[in-house]
């Protein structure tokens, strides 16, 4: 089966499939998170199709995001991450209770009353974290930018992890609990730079390389780990 590495550096494996009435390529992901390309009839260049794959990286990562994201469990053993660790859970249910979830050194302990109340359990407790963890960040970088830390925002997005109106707030997806901590700093450096810049022109990226030199490290860490993220 051939692979292709993609912008992030994962290697992702796929199959080609002719099918007589196409005229250009097209690229399917099914649920079990296998890539399939339909390709014209008459024989493809290997290195032009690499490179299609690759221009389609961020459509592709985003739908093996979802892929996995739908398989998930919410079960003893499956792990989530942490502050870029990943933590196992272990799922106690105990009717009479109310749901939580407390970090152990073996990972994640969750107890609901029942096992459909797992994902909630786990959204609520990332959500707090993010509530405790990120204005603390957007503080501490604020006077580094010559701002006074702006209102804090925390929301749900479907495919970003920050947005900012500058002038008025900036917000955060919860889900950033799950990554590194130097990761959440990069993310909250770059909301508060487009407080200043917005845009993503060189002023920009060279006000966020001085509070972040490797900010583009921990760029690559999110597009890899998304499908882990995204649940």
């Amino acid at each position: 089966m051939p692979t292709v590495q993609l912008p992030d550096g994962s290697w992702i494996p796929y199959t080609v499939e002719v099918r007589p009435r196409r005229k250009s390529f097209a690229m399917v992901v099914n649920a079990q998170g296998q890539v399939a390309i339909l390709v014209p009839p008459g024989g493809v260049d290997p290195a032009l199709l690499e490179g299609w794959i690759r221009h389609k990286a961020s459509w592709l990562l985003d739908r093996l995001a979802q892929s996995r994201a739908s398989r998930r469990r919410f079960e003893t053993g499956e792990e989530f991450f942490h502050l870029g660790v990943p933590k196992p859970l272990t799922v106690t249910i105990a009717p009479e209770c109310s749901p939580g979830v407390c970090t152990t050194d073996e990972g994640l302990a969750v107890v609901v009353p029942h096992p459909d109340a797992v994902r909630e359990a786990l959204v609520q407790f990332y959500q707090a974290e993010a509530k405790r963890w990120i204005p603390e960040r957007v503080a501490a970088f604020s006077p580094s930018l010559a701002m006074a830390a702006p209102p804090v925002r925390l929301r749900d997005y479907r495919s970003r992890w920050g947005a900012c109106r500058s002038g008025h707030w900036v917000a955060f997806h919860w889900r950033l609990m799950q990554a590194p901590p130097a990761v959440v700093d990069y993310v909250v450096v770059h909301e508060l730079c487009h407080w200043r810049y917005p845009h993503h022109r060189p002023t920009f990226w060279r006000a966020v390389g001085r509070l972040v030199p490797d900010y583009a490290h921990h760029h690559q860490w999110l597009r890899k780990h998304a499908g882990d993220l995204f649940w």
